[in-house]
């Protein structure tokens, strides 16, 4: 573009360019995006946070209760001097019995009660082992 004019038609074009430049520059956000933003805790979400803990809730469960991340709420226990749970990992042992029942016609979902792990955990034990996996309404074996 080539400035013509004035000093005060040339400032206006220039300003007219500056505003296309920076309206150009601005990021794409999808229609209803709304970004995360980060909040303080009240004394009494972190009371609350320790109690559930304490009381056997897990992190995840806590997290998913309070649409809070985990790591805040490892955070606020750590800072209170609470132990943190290790999580428990499957024995090779549990994943032999999981086979067994499994191919006895048990469901995941039982499976998963009588081990006490979840059933996504038991079905993905056994998808790791090779067993080929029922249809979810497909007839016990």
């Amino acid at each position: 573009m080539e400035l013509r004019g004035t000093p005060s038609k040339q400032l206006q074009a220039l300003v007219k360019l500056a505003h296309e430049a920076l309206s150009e520059a601005e990021p794409q956000v999808k229609p209803g995006f709304i970004p995360n933003r980060q909040r303080r805790l009240t004394a009494a979400e972190a009371a609350e946070i320790r109690e559930a803990y304490l009381n056997g809730a897990s992190l995840k469960a806590i997290s998913r209760q309070n649409t809070i991340n985990r790591t805040a709420i490892r955070t606020v226990l750590e800072r209170a001097g609470i132990h943190i749970r290790e999580q428990r990992h499957i024995q090779p042992a549990e994943i032999n019995q999981a086979i067994r029942l499994y191919h006895q016609g048990w469901s995941l979902g039982r499976i998963g009660d009588r081990l006490v792990f979840d059933a996504e955990t038991i079905r993905q034990q056994l998808k790791r082992q090779g067993v080929a996996m029922r249809a979810p309404n497909q007839p016990k074996r």
